[in-house]
């Protein structure tokens, strides 16, 4: 009887010996969050995006303005600079946000390069001519080849200086103050001597608008003078 327990114990002794151990547990840090605001999603040329950055639990950030790697940033909370005069073009905006472990998330937004839509142009001087009451007056745009791309309603106006409303007409594509081709203006008095008055007779003068600002002041040397006052929309209409 004794050899038989000694038989039957030696067994359970050798698999209670032999248990296998725990894994190790392995703690991850908190996964990160990534998450960002941007100024504005419809900008102009020459403007600057700025971005605030919400993201948590992170510890470096990749982000990309969507020009490749010339718009790339590492820095918490970049600003970028469209220059690109690829107007009506939506470019989107990502960051990665990273955290321990190499753990990552990603937050993606866009901002859409917009075109100048001219709101209003208020004339200050057209030389050699005196608004009465008894003259009707019109704003065109358009190439010399054809001049009627662009009309205003009439106006009567009896001084200066005086304003064309131009809301909801078609948009002017581009203007600043160095690219003089895009601006293609001209006033035309329509009373019955059909006289027509040419911006840009004498040398025109671009002043710079500024970023975020209107109008923009033209002149030239001749001695016409307006201000073209304008919004940005997303679509060429």
């Amino acid at each position: 009887m004794k050899k038989l327990l000694i038989v039957i114990a030696v067994p359970a002794l050798f698999f209670l010996g032999c248990k296998p151990k725990p894994a190790p547990v392995t703690t991850k840090g908190t996964p990160p969050v990534a998450c960002f605001d941007i100024n504005k999603n419809l900008i102009d040329s020459g403007e600057t995006v700025t971005t605030t950055n919400c993201s948590s639990h992170a510890t470096q950030y990749a982000w990309n303005f969507g020009l490749g790697l010339q718009s790339s940033s590492t820095l918490t909370a970049p600003s970028y600079t469209y220059t690109m005069p690829a107007r009506g073009t939506k470019y989107n905006i990502k960051l990665i946000a990273y955290g321990s472990d190499n753990q990552s998330a990603e937050k993606d937004s866009f901002v859409i390069l917009g075109y100048r839509r001219i709101d209003s142009v208020v004339v200050k001087n057209i030389p050699g001519f005196a608004p009465v009451s008894s003259t009707t007056i019109a704003l065109q745009f358009g190439p010399a080849s054809d001049i009627t791309e662009f009309n205003s309603p009439q106006i009567a106006p009896t001084g200066f200086p005086f304003t064309f409303d131009l809301t909801g007409l078609k948009p002017l594509v581009y203007i600043n103050s160095t690219d003089q081709q895009s601006w293609k203006g001209r006033f035309i008095n329509i009373s019955t001597t059909q006289t027509v008055y040419t911006f840009g007779t004498g040398t025109p003068v671009y002043m710079s608008r500024g970023l975020d600002a209107s109008p923009i002041k033209i002149t030239d040397t001749a001695g016409f003078e307006m201000d073209v006052y304008y919004s940005i929309s997303a679509v060429d209409k």
